[in-house]
């Protein structure tokens, strides 16, 4: 049998602390977005209807990549986090503070992910968000291009979000830091969990923050659901075809092909 279609994915937005959800999210097939993947899909929207493109790009939302901090002001970038497994391997979160963000004992330690000194992480991100970088140095960011895991993807998003500012803003200086990374303003003294947060245009210039709270019910983030395979018009019409007379054929056409076609190019799938 040919496989003429290429299965795809229906995405939705959840409103609920990710932490709190991850099990029913797992057992109901849905994956959430990593900080790549969300700015591969803003760039798969640009050419969508304003509609679609805009609940991309003016919205913040949440991703699966966690930030690790140190109270010796080191980060950690802790890709696909074994964190929002539904059972993790690495105990993460203290069972006495369950909602406070302190991570459990040496969890710092054996989570993976890419880590940078208290310097560097001065040197590439403030309390705001507001650091002045250029192309070159986005694209030379260790924060961005270890989010990114693709340095064509950076490169291309970068160019995208500039872009896009342009025409939010204007010409101006927002270009140096639209793409900024804020970190937590307060000290700690244990080590916490925080996400990483694609932020809007509206709020900080479309940059990312390290300090999204996992349990918190108002963070946003995406999810991509289940493989669906959606039929092609003509086999809609095929199988339509056994059941209504043929002197109907056309009519059903004409009242599903709009349906079909409005979906397809409205990119609700990838």
């Amino acid at each position: 049998m040919l496989k003429l279609n290429e299965p795809h994915h229906e995405y939705s937005v959840f409103d609920a602390g990710l932490l709190k959800i991850r099990s029913h999210l797992y057992r109901n097939g849905f994956t959430v977005l990593s900080m790549a993947e969300l700015m591969q899909r803003k760039l798969d929207v640009l050419t969508s209807t304003p509609e679609v493109k805009d609940s991309w790009w003016s919205n913040s939302f949440c991703t699966r990549d966690a930030a690790l901090y140190h109270p010796d002001g080191r980060l950690k970038i802790s890709l696909d986090s074994e964190i929002f497994l539904e059972q993790p391997s690495v105990p993460v979160i203290e069972r006495h503070f369950e909602e406070s963000e302190i991570l459990y004992k040496n969890a710092f330690e054996k989570l993976l992910g890419e880590e940078l000194n208290k310097a560097d992480v001065a040197k590439y991100t403030d309390t705001l968000g507001e650091k002045h970088f250029s192309l070159t140095e986005i694209l030379n960011n260790p924060i961005w291009r270890a989010l990114a895991r693709d340095d064509k993807l950076l490169e291309e998003y970068a160019r995208a979000t500039l872009k896009e500012a342009e025409k939010w803003w204007g010409k101006g200086e927002y270009q140096q830091f639209v793409m900024g990374i804020s970190r937590p303003a307060q000290d700690i003294e244990q080590p916490v969990l925080k996400l990483w947060r694609a932020s809007n245009f509206v709020n900080s210039k479309n940059g990312i923050c390290g300090h999204a709270n996992p349990f918190n019910p108002h963070e946003n983030f995406i999810a991509r659901g289940p493989k669906i395979y959606t039929p092609a018009l003509e086999q809609i019409i095929a199988i339509g075809s056994k059941y209504v007379a043929p002197m109907n054929i056309e009519a059903l056409r004409e009242e599903i092909e709009p349906l079909y076609v409005t979906k397809k190019n409205n990119n609700v799938y990838d």
